[in-house]
């Protein structure tokens, strides 16, 4: 189907309910659906990269976390002496953006309908931009009220595998010394646990899962491919100014989440203001903050 948007012709699909939208160039297809702002495919030669979003098994494709990532300590956070609930991830996830920008190459959609669990005057704008086999995903935060505003943001995208998980392997931009942080009911519990890696190659299984997210807190690398030595296609994320990786897969699902987040996941009970939340962005009044990724299909 094809629609006019301030002057473009552009190609629109239904998904997850919701029209979505195409952008695409001579390497990469991308559907993005308003509801959430969220990529629903990622097409190129080796064929759609993102997760089906199987309802049965989990049924996202790639949803944009936004104003916390991660879960809070009873579903909730206190700030200027109130508090206020809301669930994992945030809010946008499940909100209907306006496509502000729509050309073939590149999508921009716009969040800032008021919320009674966030008392600031908020936008957020999520930018997509195609270069070459390059998906370039820019977050915009920007505090339009009087006052500090205090947000963070995260990606959540969810790679489809072929094959077996023990087939993949994570190769990190820099030799690492590979410590993540142990999470108990999407709260870090304190623990932590060292993996064994050659140079700067993680080998996956299914068992790094069964309890929860893998949280990389002191990554040097900036940057890390999921790839195989039995299947060709590969995907690097680079995430510079993101300080947080997050991997998650649902195991036995055959998709893997690489997901840079501004924040860490909360400590197990904690129950600091917001302005004392680990990793929390402070947002002057009249100011925005701008957050990259970068995905590359190879």
């Amino acid at each position: 189907m094809r629609k006019q948007l301030n002057g473009h012709t552009y190609l629109t699909t239904e998904g997850d309910n919701m029209e979505a939208i195409i952008i695409q160039n001579d390497q990469l297809q991308v559907t993005i659906s308003p509801l959430g702002a969220q990529m629903l495919r990622i097409v190129d030669a080796h064929g759609d990269r993102l997760w089906g979003g199987d309802p049965d098994i989990w049924g996202s494709h790639a949803p944009v976390l936004f104003p916390v990532a991660g879960a809070l300590t009873n579903n909730q956070y206190h700030y200027d002496g109130k508090t206020y609930t809301m669930g994992r991830h945030g809010f946008a996830r499940t909100s209907l953006f306006t496509i502000t920008e729509h050309t073939q190459k590149a999508a921009s959609f716009l969040l800032d309908t008021p919320q009674d669990n966030y008392p600031f005057d908020y936008a957020f704008l999520v930018h997509y931009r195609l270069d070459a086999n390059r998906v370039v995903v820019t977050y915009e935060m920007a505090n339009n009220g009087t006052g500090p505003m205090y947000a963070s943001v995260g990606a959540h995208e969810a790679y489809a595998i072929q094959g077996e998980l023990s087939d993949w392997q994570l190769v990190f931009d820099m030799h690492e010394r590979i410590e993540t942080r142990e999470m108990v009911n999407g709260q870090l519990s304190g623990a932590r646990k060292l993996y064994a890696v050659h140079d700067d190659t993680l080998p996956m299984n299914e068992d790094m899962f069964y309890c929860d997210t893998m949280v990389f807190a002191d990554l040097h690398s900036r940057g890390v491919t999921l790839r195989s030595d039995h299947h060709p296609a590969s995907v690097h994320v680079s995430f510079d100014g993101m300080d947080y990786l997050m991997i998650w897969k649902k195991p036995g699902a055959p998709f893997l989440c690489i997901e840079p987040w501004c924040n860490p996941p909360e400590p197990v009970g904690f129950r600091g203001d917001l302005t004392q939340k680990p990793g929390i962005i402070h947002i002057p009044a009249g100011d925005r903050v701008q957050k990259t990724h970068v995905i590359t299909l190879r």
